[in-house]
């Protein structure tokens, strides 16, 4: 009997052994417990989503966890993301949103403050891009990870520019309209200032706008208003911001972007609806010189990554920074899409375990990049694997590095929306430029002056 209760007594240690083991915060699943699937909304269309889901199953293996990814259209994106997230569904356990939205979706309650895992998990924050680990940080707490990076980089096709004369990347405004114009050719070879040029039959376009209104073409315009001395918003100081967009070199930005199309016809017509899907199309089948690109693995697009193997311009493109007049710099946001977790999520140390893992294991990253991705750990851009396949990826690392960071206030997925109408109302010549400026101006001011700001 005593042997009994021993052995009964020793069962009991294991099972309660086990169940510690189960139930201590952040220990990865066991293999025999009912997996746990996470379910993540992303951009249709992203060629990175595509990456995404090759590598799953290797976290997958590794941890237990399952990932779904479902796919909306952009314009869908945050509109849904936002309604699960205010109602408290707990639908999705990783929403990847630009970080336009942070300071909104943080102030609001809708995402999880990653710190405390952060500190948990002893994640390798440090081993970020740090501009694009900053867009992450709301007052001083990481409300998301970084993950895919939109930074914008000029790219253009050096084939196409030395036929037209031209040796090097443009570096000023003037370098740049100049070589639109003579990288746009007609079916007889014929640029815009000949006088026989026919716009009718033209076989290539000098630049592709990302001219869908709202973020697109927001995104695709600022790097000329920046270089050519214009502004949005100037921070006066804390919760202090005035609107500054009305200014002759905004309005001078803007009346050369909009010729560029109406004047001198060097992107598509139907550029004034492109994504960024359409412009890489139009790059990566050789329609087109040159292009604002919306995210590093654009480049990627065009060299061949995963999805994108019908390329016809691989190891043609150069990519340098945004052109701009001087004494003004390049200039260009630091854009990054990145992994919110939302605070009702019922999985949020399960999602934080794939989001640390795909954007700062070195094996998942280097991967992720080589498959074409833009990762934001600053390992896997120098790293041979990667760099063997995109040469030119330490050059585009430069340009990442002097990012510029978009003002961490709620309101700024609003002002960046009407400055994004703004340069689409001019594209499509429903205003003049000065009128859409000045129209966007009042807009802004009226969000800043509703929201409180003592000098909007």
């Amino acid at each position: 009997m005593a042997k009994q209760k021993g052995t009964i007594a020793v069962c009991l240690l294991i099972v309660v052994g086990l169940l510690a083991g189960l139930l201590v915060p952040g220990a990865a699943p066991a293999m025999a417990q009912e997996p746990v699937t996470i379910k993540a909304i992303m951009m249709q269309g992203g060629g990175w989503v595509g990456v995404t889901r090759e590598l799953i199953p290797d976290f997958t293996a590794k941890t237990g966890i399952n990932v779904e990814i479902e796919e909306q259209p952009y314009g869908a994106l945050k509109d849904k993301a936002i309604l699960e997230m205010s109602a408290k569904t707990g639908v999705y356990d990783i929403v990847v949103l630009d970080t336009a939205w942070l300071a909104e979706f943080a102030e609001a309650g809708y995402v999880a403050d990653l710190t405390p895992l952060i500190e948990k998990y002893k994640t390798p924050v440090d081993g970020y891009l740090p501009p694009q680990a900053q867009a992450c940080v709301h007052q001083g707490k990481y409300y998301a990870l970084p993950f895919e990076i939109d930074t914008r980089v000029l790219g253009v096709n050096m084939e196409m520019a030395q036929a037209a004369g031209i040796t090097e990347p443009p570096k000023t405004i003037d370098e740049f309209v100049d070589a639109a114009i003579r990288m746009t050719l007609d079916k007889n070879g014929k640029n815009p200032r000949d006088p026989d040029f026919d716009k009718d039959n033209i076989v290539q376009y000098g630049f592709v706008h990302t001219g869908l209104s709202g973020p697109y073409i927001a995104l695709d315009f600022a790097p000329f208003m920046w270089g050519m001395g214009g502004d949005i918003l100037r921070e006066n100081g804390p919760k202090d911001f005035t609107v500054v967009v009305d200014s002759p070199e905004t309005i001078a930005a803007l009346t050369m972007y909009t010729e560029l199309l109406t004047k001198w016809h060097t992107s598509p017509p139907a550029s004034t609806t492109f994504e960024e899907n359409q412009q890489c199309d139009v790059l990566r089948l050789g329609k087109g010189a040159m292009g604002i690109l919306p995210s590093p693995s654009h480049a990627g697009h065009l060299n061949g990554s995963l999805g994108f193997e019908d390329t016809k311009v691989k190891g043609k493109f150069k990519f340098v920074p945004t052109p701009a007049n001087p004494p003004n710099k390049p200039k260009t946001r630091t854009g990054i899409w990145a992994i919110f977790i939302p605070a009702d999520s019922k999985h949020i140390d399960e999602a934080f375990q794939f989001a640390q893992w795909i954007t700062t294991d070195n094996e998942a990253a280097v991967k992720y990049a080589k498959l074409g991705g833009a990762s934001p750990w600053m390992a896997a851009w120098s790293h041979p694997d990667v760099t063997a396949v995109y040469p030119f990826l330490p050059e585009v690392m430069e340009v990442m590095l002097v990012s510029w960071a978009e003002p961490p206030i709620p309101e700024w997925g609003q002002i960046r929306q009407i400055f994004g109408e703004m340069a689409s109302e001019a594209l499509t010549q429903q205003k003049t430029p000065e009128q859409a400026v000045k129209d966007a101006a009042e807009r802004m001011r009226q969000v800043l002056k509703d929201a409180g700001y003592p000098n909007p």
